[in-house]
């Protein structure tokens, strides 16, 4: 029995051997041979579509470069226009200088509408040049005015040309001096049927302003004046109108009261203390009732509500205008609020009219309609 079971025995433990030898080849022959991947699917490429053929764009050939003597020429500033003398049978007297003015033409053919700009400078300084005189006549010009800006004899000497000294002549540059000067130039220009057709307006800014008020107001005859020879209408930018006035200014913290300078420039220039002779050398104390034989001639009086020249001044005007009876239909009075500007330097300043209009656009329209 022991003997039968040996080899059964030695069978057993030799298959299992094989067995066991089997299965570790097996598992060793796996792990260092890959798994074979899985060979994706292609996905099917999309048929390419037939090509269109690309126009070649037409080449434009390059212009033929324009010779330069066929070039239009480029503009060439104008220069400003230069002073030239009045004509002489308005000029001063030999001795006292020379009355220049510098025109300003329209576009087209005279004769025009005129206008005589008056510069500013209380009544010792001042010239015809600068920037803002300069543009005022260059709008006035282009709006169809012809346009001067005129000189006339300072307090004290030596502004024009030839105008002798205060220890040669103390009356040069005093009144009437200035105002004359002004009238001179209202009356050359109206000579002028070239270029002017008869119409004229002044306009004047602070000194130059008074002035133009001046003008307009004189209707006594004189050797050089009447009242048919007054410009037709004027326009005060900040003018002096009361010499004597003296009424305190109620400005803000931010604004000076100008009072004191003016009492000195109105009493240098009319070489008086005298506050009753500084009122008779004023404007207001030209006014007088109009007539149908001496009519009043429009006027436009403007300022600022912290103008360097008193406020008062277009008080003064203006209550000089209704103790006479004056038509309110013939004057205007303007005055742009929360500006200290002057003179000309209101010209691009705004209204408080709905929708707001420059001061230049109301002068334009009140030269327009006594003018044109």
């Amino acid at each position: 029995m022991s003997t039968q079971k040996k080899p059964i025995l030695t069978n057993l433990f030799i298959l299992t051997c094989t067995a066991l030898f089997c299965f570790l080849f097996i598992l060793f022959a796996m792990r260092i041979t890959p798994a074979a991947k899985a060979t994706p699917t292609p996905t099917p490429t999309p048929p390419v579509p037939p090509c269109t053929a690309t126009p070649t764009p037409a080449v434009t050939p390059s212009p033929t470069p324009t010779p330069c003597s066929a070039c239009s020429p480029h503009e060439t500033p104008t220069a400003p226009p230069t002073a030239t003398p009045i004509p002489s049978p308005y000029q001063l007297p030999t001795g006292q200088g020379v009355l220049e003015w510098r025109p300003f033409a329209p576009s087209g053919t005279g004769p025009w509408p005129s206008v005589i700009l008056v510069h500013p400078g209380g009544f010792y300084a001042g010239s015809m040049y600068g920037d803002t005189l300069e543009v005022v006549a260059q709008d006035l010009a282009a709006a169809g005015y012809y346009t001067l800006i005129v000189s006339y004899r300072l307090a004290p000497c030596g502004q024009i040309q030839g105008q002798p000294c205060h220890n040669v002549d103390a009356l040069t540059g005093r009144p009437p001096q200035q105002t004359d000067d002004i009238k001179a130039e209202v009356r050359a220009l109206r000579a002028d049927i070239t270029h002017c057709n008869g119409k004229i307006g002044v306009v004047g800014g602070s000194a130059g302003g008074s002035h133009a008020l001046f003008v307009a107001l004189d209707t006594v005859t004189s050797s050089n004046w009447s009242a048919v020879m007054r410009p037709d209408c004027v326009v005060g930018l900040s003018g002096a109108y009361d010499f004597s006035d003296r009424t305190p200014e109620d400005y803000d913290v931010h604004h000076v009261d100008p009072v004191s300078t003016f009492a000195y420039d109105v009493t240098n220039y009319t070489n008086s203390v005298d506050l009753a002779v500084q009122k008779s050398k004023s404007p207001v104390s030209l006014v007088t009732t109009p007539t149908l034989s001496i009519p009043f001639k429009p006027a436009f009086v403007i300022n600022s509500q912290y103008d360097p020249m008193p406020f008062h001044q277009i008080v003064d005007i203006q209550c000089a205008f209704q103790t006479h009876s004056v038509s309110s239909s013939l004057y205007q009075v303007l005055t742009i609020s929360d500006n200290s500007k002057q003179a000309f330097a209101l010209w691009y300043e705004y209204d408080d009219s709905s929708p707001p209009q420059q001061v230049k656009t109301r002068v334009i329209s009140f030269l327009d309609k006594y003018l044109k």
